[in-house]
C-alpha cells in the first residue's frame, strides 16, 4: 500500500468510529455515580464502576493532571502527524490507529470530566476503559510487528 493520505482515509475513518464508540460508551456511563458498582458482571471478579483518572496509568501523579492534559495533546500530535506524512510501513497503519483513537478519547475526558474516565474493573487489576484496550492492543501488534515483521 502506498503511503498517501488516500490510502491512509479508512484508518482515519476507522479512527473516527473507534473514538466515537468510546465517547459514546463514557457518555453513558459518566452519568453514574462514581466508584459505585453499576453492572456486576462476575461477582468478585469482573463489573463495571466509574472512576475518573487524573493521572497516568494506574492514577500515578494525578496531582500533575494539567501537566497530562499538554503531554497528552502533543503526543496525540505528533503520532498522528507522523501517521499521515511519515509513516511508510503499512502494517503498522492499524497500530498507530488504535493509539491515536485511544489516546484522543482520552485526551477528550480530561476536558469533559478533569481525568480519564475508567469504567472496565477486574478486581485484581485497576480498573480501565476502552481506549486504554485500543493502546495496549496497538502495543502488543507493534511488538509482534517488531519482532515477527522484516518491513
Amino acid at each position: 500500500m502506498k503511503n498517501s493520505f488516500k490510502g491512509k482515509g479508512l484508518y482515519l475513518l476507522l479512527m473516527a468510529v473507534l473514538l466515537v464508540v468510546d465517547q459514546i460508551v463514557k457518555s453513558y456511563l459518566g452519568s453514574f455515580p462514581r466508584g459505585v458498582i453499576i453492572y456486576d458482571i462476575i461477582p468478585n471478579f469482573f463489573n463495571i464502576k466509574v472512576l475518573i483518572n487524573s493521572g497516568i496509568a494506574f492514577g500515578v501523579l494525578s496531582n500533575l493532571s494539567h501537566v497530562f492534559i499538554w503531554l497528552n495533546a502533543f503526543i496525540l500530535l505528533s503520532f498522528l502527524v507522523y501517521f499521515l506524512f511519515g509513516l511508510k510501513i503499512s502494517s503498522l497503519y492499524f497500530s498507530f490507529t488504535l493509539i491515536i483513537a485511544g489516546a484522543a478519547s482520552n485526551l477528550m475526558d480530561r476536558f469533559i470530566y478533569g481525568g480519564v474516565l475508567d469504567y472496565v474493573n477486574f478486581t485484581f487489576f485497576p480498573t480501565f476503559n476502552l481506549a486504554d484496550s485500543y493502546i495496549t492492543i496497538a502495543v502488543f501488534l507493534i511488538l509482534k510487528d517488531a519482532i515477527f515483521n522484516k518491513e
